[in-house]
């Protein structure tokens, strides 16, 4: 009894030493880069295999399904050209509770088996063991994700996987943030929400859109990024605050207007003038728009009028004789006339 254990024990050592193999799991192409809703395919392919390895073995996928998406073949989901030999099947995609790969951003799984009934399993080396084919699918911002396998067999065989690494090179149409002319914070909550970011510029003063909400927006409405970008958003000030310059002196106002604050675009004082009895010369008489006018824009006109002091004498306020002046003028040349008329008579 004990020789027949003994021998036993034996035959299993020797049997476990001779059809115990190493299996390589590699994906062909480890490594690539896609957009979002592109294919990504790729061969897992079984190295490092002897000759004589007789053992079967199952295969398991694991994914992130908020990145991927198997591609239905109407045979297999999310895999094709299965190698054939002593296939056993391919499990539909089914949720990785127990989080077999020890990734917790990969939530689902397919999983493939091979019995061996022959030997001389799987023959060739490298061998193609199937191809596996999804849809690039992340969510707004996500950078890219990686396909992870394991696989186990017959007693004694070891196992060594290496993942697939997917880059996602994500993009977005840049969302509307300025028609509408909203608040910097809503615009900014909009572009995060997109995983866009907010490149707050310098404010502007603008004559129709508020303090604080945005004039306009770059990249414009509709244009496709990649993700994570950034969109410059400009700002207002409102309306430029036009001061009040009536009784300044006309250097004075000039440097008054000029220096209000109105970005980018100063405002652009226009002088005129006008005799004054009551105003001093050089003094600003009146203004137009007025002190605080709403709705002014930056490169607007502010005009000042500024005195001449007083006219000077015999002219009306403009030095100009008035038309009361002209009347008196030709009357006293018609008297004038009439006297030389009579003169002439009596000579």
């Amino acid at each position: 009894m004990k020789l027949a254990r003994l021998l036993l024990t034996a035959l299993w050592a020797v049997s476990s030493s001779v059809f115990a193999v190493t299996f390589t799991v590699t994906p062909n192409p480890a490594n690539q880069t896609v957009g979002v809703g592109d294919a990504v395919q790729f061969d897992v392919d079984l190295t490092s295999v002897p000759a004589n390895a007789s053992n079967g073995m199952t295969l398991v996928l694991y994914y992130d399904s908020s990145q991927l998406t198997p591609v239905n073949d109407g045979t297999n989901l999310g895999v094709t050209n299965v190698f054939s030999t002593d296939l056993l099947g391919v499990a539909a995609p089914a949720a990785d509770a127990a989080d077999d790969d020890g990734n917790p951003a990969t939530d689902q799984k397919i999983a493939v088996t091979w019995t061996s009934l022959g030997g001389n399993w799987p023959g060739a080396s490298p061998q193609t063991l199937l191809r596996a084919n999804f849809t690039a699918a992340a969510p707004i911002g996500a950078p890219g994700t990686a396909v992870n396998f394991t696989a186990s067999g017959g007693a004694g065989d070891t196992f060594t996987t290496n993942p697939a690494n997917i880059v996602i090179n994500a993009t977005v149409a840049v969302p509307d943030v300025s028609s509408t002319h909203p608040t910097v914070a809503t615009a900014t909550a909009t572009l995060n929400g997109a995983g866009l970011t907010a490149n707050v510029l310098p404010a502007y003063n603008d004559a129709t859109v508020a303090a604080n909400r945005v004039i306009t927006q770059s990249p414009a409405a509709g244009t496709v990024v990649p993700v994570p970008s950034a969109v410059d958003l400009r700002p207002s000030l409102g309306p430029v605050s036009v001061p009040n310059v009536v009784g300044l002196t006309q250097a004075a106002a000039v440097t008054a207007i000029t220096g209000a604050p109105s970005v980018p675009d100063p405002l652009i004082p226009q002088i005129s003038s006008t005799f004054s009895g009551t105003v001093p010369a050089g003094t600003v008489i009146s203004q137009t728009p007025g002190a605080g006018s709403p709705n002014v824009g930056p490169g607007s006109i502010v005009q000042i009028l500024v005195s001449l002091g007083p006219a000077p004498a015999g002219g009306g306020a403009s030095g100009v004789p008035t038309l009361s002046e002209w009347a008196l003028i030709l009357l006293a040349m018609l008297v004038a006339l009439v006297a030389w008329k009579r003169y002439e008579e009596k000579a």
